[in-house]
């Protein structure tokens, strides 16, 4: 058993809102008339289901699962990310992170496909980077002050000797010009 499993609603949980956050940036982006999404994992690591974002890609995409993995450097996510292209033809690109996306994004203009024209690409975190590239990042973006004054509101019930309730936040959906 994992120490999540030994400690969920003993201690109070505190979910990101990263699952439903996934769900519904995966949903804009067919209502953006995407038909095919594709999914950038992290560098370095293996895919895991309980990874929310993950988690909230698998259960929310309608195509196929197209599960672009396995990269540790940039350059080698930028080749990854191509050959995925070529092959899957996606149009839409979700990625873990901002920088994920970013980086993908580049590589796919290096390839001379227009985004958001040809490929959309939605990241999460909502980082200043991503806001400051051309075109605009879409991003869904965690709300870590709330996560940090979540966490420091439970430690004090613990302190008190009271028994924390599990917390659900929300995560916020950060349009951008990537997405279209």
């Amino acid at each position: 058993s994992s120490v999540l499993e030994k400690f969920d609603g003993q201690y109070g949980l505190i979910d990101t809102g990263l699952y439903e956050g996934t769900k519904d940036c995966i949903e804009r982006i067919y209502d953006k008339g995407r038909k095919k999404v594709a999914y950038v994992h992290r560098m370095n690591h293996g895919l895991d289901d309980r990874d929310y974002r993950y988690k909230g890609y698998l259960d929310s995409v309608k195509n196929e699962p197209i599960i672009i993995s396995g990269h540790t450097n940039n350059e080698e996510l930028s080749k990854n990310v191509v050959e995925a292209y070529e092959k899957y033809h996606f149009d839409a690109l979700f990625c873990r992170d901002d920088n994920l996306a970013i980086t993908s994004l580049f590589a796919l203009e290096r390839k001379m496909i227009k985004i958001p024209q040809d490929v959309s690409v939605v990241g999460v975190d909502g980082t200043k980077n991503g806001r400051e590239i051309n075109p605009t990042l879409a991003s869904l973006r965690i709300d870590r002050a709330s996560i940090v004054s979540t966490f420091f509101d439970q430690v004090e019930k613990l302190k008190k000797g009271e028994t924390p309730e599990s917390v659900v936040l929300k995560s916020e959906f950060m349009d951008g010009e990537s997405l279209s």
